[in-house]
């Protein structure tokens, strides 16, 4: 019966002890790097979209002719499309100046070049975004953005689904591997002619290798928010799962902070703020 007892007593202290292991791997888990890297990630490589948007959704007629995204951001030093009618296929490029600063305050070089097969607001659409020498704040973007325009919701939104597959981003220090499926919304701007109040609502699935060398995936369980007149991610929630440690919830903006720089983040029942450029 001792040998019983003394048992039981060795059984129960060793759970205490892995548990006490286990709430104190819990406490030194706090590092927001891997979730600064999905949103550094979640930024930039939606960035040729965005531009591609700015350019094809409105295009504003003047007496002068066609004035597009050139002639408000300065960074740009050409801004194109060649359309050809027989096949109907529009090519477009961007071209940026490293040394003017583009209006989100960030610095961009080489260029942008994508292909349209259909007009860009009719379903069926496709169209393909790539980029190879393109860089902002010195990191270079090697991707190309595949996209469908999958038609109308029922509240005659358009919707465009995204697939970005073996992309990167790197400079001298930093090394990022992505693939992200994603759906945009165009939810609001599509009836006037103004590109810098147009809003997007994002879903999707992403799986990334961060800039520390973890490997993680990550769902968008609240819509992602990009108003296109906004610099950054202005609103929605995602859960980070990195590989053999705890779970992330990054939060973007908020009632009191819609468009800033600022992302809360969440490990087991810390909190965490963090900023992005």
């Amino acid at each position: 019966m001792s040998n019983r007892i003394h048992f039981f007593f060795v059984f129960i202290a060793l759970i205490l002890f892995l548990g006490s292991c286990r709430n104190s791997d819990r406490d030194l888990d706090t590092d927001t790097t891997i979730a600064k890297s999905y949103i550094l990630s979640e930024q930039y490589f939606s960035d040729p979209f965005f531009w591609t948007h700015k350019l094809m959704a409105n295009q504003k007629v003047t007496q002068t002719g066609v004035f597009y995204i050139d002639s408000l951001e300065e960074c740009l030093t050409n801004a194109s499309i060649v359309r050809d009618p027989q096949t109907g296929i529009t090519d477009i490029s961007f071209t940026f100046d490293e040394t003017v600063t583009c209006n989100d305050r960030r610095i961009r070089r080489g260029n942008l070049a994508g292909r349209i097969w259909g007009n860009y607001k009719d379903e069926n659409a496709t169209i393909r975004i790539t980029s190879s020498f393109y860089y902002i704040n010195g990191l270079r973007l090697q991707m190309v953005d595949s996209l469908e325009n999958l038609g109308r919701n029922l509240d005659s939104s358009l919707i465009f689904s995204s697939q970005v597959r073996n992309a990167k981003m790197s400079n001298d220090t930093t090394y990022i591997e992505w693939d992200a499926n994603h759906q945009w919304t165009w939810t609001e701007g599509e009836e006037d002619g103004a590109y810098f109040n147009d809003l997007y609502e994002g879903t999707g699935l992403i799986k990334s290798l961060s800039f520390n060398g973890n490997t993680f995936t990550a769902e968008i369980i609240e819509p992602l928010i990009r108003d296109v007149g906004c610099f950054w991610i202005a609103g929605g929630e995602v859960n980070q799962q990195p590989e053999n440690i705890l779970p992330r919830t990054i939060t973007f903006g908020d009632a009191n902070n819609y468009c800033d720089n600022e992302v809360g983040v969440k490990i087991s029942q810390r909190d965490y703020t963090i900023k992005i450029d």
